[in-house]
């Protein structure tokens, strides 16, 4: 009975730690990137940013009614890298709908549409947000989209 006992245990803790494992993986990627779009139709403008695991941020702006395009690279501090990796390892269990805010009836028509693509080695999401409810959009990505916009926003030096 002992041994029967100390068999299942083993068992227990070999599946336990198995699967572990694979969380531990998923949630510790050391690769990652991170793409933030924001633009409308309606003025022409658009915005992009990509933030690398590697801490490179690029930000590329295109304003299609004056014809003109830049683009800047920078680099996150460690500080800023290291807090968005937290919010993305809260954000990856979570299945991101594919539109967030697109209930019209009494919006506004004439507001940008934001996209956020993240790609990990174990996970890829995206999703698009235009005008979301008050509670539509799920926390870790309310937290993770204004995180993200406050490092742009801290870096960013091209004005349209």
């Amino acid at each position: 009975m002992k041994t029967l006992f100390k068999l299942l245990m083993l068992v227990v803790l070999f599946v336990f730690v198995s699967c572990n494992k694979n969380e531990v993986k998923l949630l510790s990627d050391d690769y990652f990137v991170v793409y933030y779009e924001q633009g409308s139709s309606w003025t022409g403008q658009a915005s992009e940013a990509e933030i690398r695991s590697d801490g490179e941020l690029i930000i590329s702006k295109r304003n299609d009614q004056a014809n003109t395009s830049k683009s800047a690279e920078y680099e996150l501090n460690d500080n800023s890298l290291n807090e968005l990796k937290e919010l993305l390892i809260d954000l990856l269990p979570i299945k991101l709908a594919e539109r967030y805010g697109f209930d019209l009836e009494n919006a506004p028509t004439d507001l940008p549409v934001t996209k956020i693509k993240y790609i990990t080695n174990n996970k890829t999401d995206s999703t698009l947000i235009y005008f979301p409810n008050e509670d539509e959009l799920p926390a870790e990505l309310e937290v993770f989209r204004k995180t993200l916009v406050e490092i742009i926003l801290e870096l960013d030096t091209l004005v349209q």
